[in-house]
């Protein structure tokens, strides 16, 4: 299975990508800034743990990488097409999945893809993995204060927000074991 290996180093283009996204979207600025460290070898060997050693099927694409997207795709709320599409196009999408050199408009995965990663990733209970090591590293780097306290993502959303319909102030609450109820990352 290939390993994620992002670069450290930023680019000029990444630079100013940075300093774009940072007045609105922290998360982005974060998570470049940060990928390194989030996605180290020995929690990429436990993404790894997820799959069958078995040579068949196709190639998957790098778990970390995967993480990276679903991370992306919780913050912005963007379904799964959309999550596809902006893995293409989006120049945010496309530096945090380390991707502004490939080609231009390829995704970085299908949208079936996706959907079954995220179904690996909550039915091995590794999305509460995900979250806590993002949370941890937030914390010791001060890198994303928002996720601070109780005002963290406890679950990895089973659906994109998109379809689980509309939000009720009510009806996620921020601390609920659902799956289905979490609110977007912010």
């Amino acid at each position: 299975m290939e390993r994620w290996k992002p670069a450290v180093e930023q680019s000029a283009r990444e630079q100013r990508l940075l300093k774009l996204a940072g007045k609105s979207r922290k998360l982005f600025v974060f998570l470049r800034e940060h990928r390194h460290e989030l996605f180290d070898d020995a929690f990429q060997d436990e993404l790894e743990a997820m799959y069958r050693q078995t040579g068949q099927g196709q190639e998957p694409q790098p778990p970390a990488m995967m993480c990276m997207a679903l991370l992306v795709q919780a913050y912005t709320q963007a379904s799964d097409a959309e999550a596809v599409c902006l893995s293409g196009t989006d120049s945010r999408w496309r530096m945090v999945l380390d991707r502004l050199g490939a080609d231009e408009d390829e995704p970085a995965f299908s949208q079936g893809g996706l959907q079954q990663f995220r179904e690996r990733l909550i039915a091995t209970e590794m999305d509460r993995r995900l979250l806590e090591r993002t949370v941890e590293v937030a914390k010791r780097t001060k890198g994303f204060p928002q996720w601070s306290g109780e005002n963290r993502p406890k679950r990895v959303p089973s659906k994109p927000a998109k379809e689980r319909g509309p939000r009720q102030e009510d009806s996620y609450p921020a601390d609920s074991a659902d799956r289905n109820s979490m609110a977007p990352l912010v």
